[in-house]
């Protein structure tokens, strides 16, 4: 476990610059509260640079566990995305999308 997941979480504040319409849309469709999901947006986003930062062969050799078991998860999704898109293809459904 990295330091930043050992620390508790707190709030901070920004200002999201979209407009009306996908702001909207997000509130609509987002799964919980809005600081939830930016939360776990901004986690996201500092996985990818992680990752990033791991592929340019930049990384911390401190972070290779918490970046190995990273790649086997995202592995892990591609592999899930990808049957449910070969299933599709094979019984296609006009119209129709499943995930």
């Amino acid at each position: 476990m990295d330091e930043n997941t050992r620390q508790d979480k707190r709030d901070h504040q920004a200002r999201v610059n979209v407009d009306d319409a996908t702001w909207a849309e997000f509130r609509r469709y987002a799964p919980g509260s809005v600081s939830a999901v930016l939360g776990e947006l901004v986690e996201r986003e500092v996985q990818r640079y992680r990752r990033r930062a791991a592929r340019d062969g930049s990384s911390d050799e401190r972070r290779l566990p918490e970046l190995i078991e990273d790649a086997r998860q995202v592995h892990a999704d591609f592999a899930v995305i990808i049957e449910r898109m070969v299933a599709a293809k094979e019984r296609p459904r006009p119209g129709v999308w499943r995930y």
